[in-house]
């Protein structure tokens, strides 16, 4: 018998945050906007999100280095919509605790330059 879940079947958590500061919106609000569209979750999604953290001024900040790497990365050169999303599930990996050697398959868009360059903006970011 299998211990694996469908997330089909996962639940949101409870609304832990029913009220977020202005400011701290204000910072979600500017991370949506910078992985939209790699990311597209609406801003009502971005917020019940938040609100359902434990602690979302942490969560927050962690996001704030996705997005800022993402950013750093995109905002030399335009990228196919197909380099954008692998570098962003390669940002999104390492920070969520992957090694390099783990997000592989993620980075098969990029070249080895283009992976060299995202993994020294994240080293810088992180």
């Amino acid at each position: 018998m299998s211990n694996e879940r469908n997330p089909k079947d996962l639940t949101p958590g409870p609304i832990r945050q029913p009220h977020l500061s202005p400011e701290l919106a204000s910072r979600i609000e500017a991370i949506r906007a910078a992985v939209a569209e790699v990311c597209p979750i609406s801003a009502e999604e971005w917020l019940d999100g938040f609100q359902r953290d434990q602690h979302p001024e942490r969560e927050v900040v962690w996001w704030e280095r996705v997005a800022r790497c993402y950013t750093d990365f995109t905002a030399k050169k335009t990228f196919p919509s197909e380099q954008k999303q692998a570098a962003f599930k390669v940002i999104f990996g390492l920070f969520g605790g992957l090694e390099a050697k783990d997000v592989v398959a993620d980075a098969a868009a990029l070249s080895e330059s283009l992976i060299d360059e995202l993994l020294a903006i994240c080293e810088q970011n992180g």
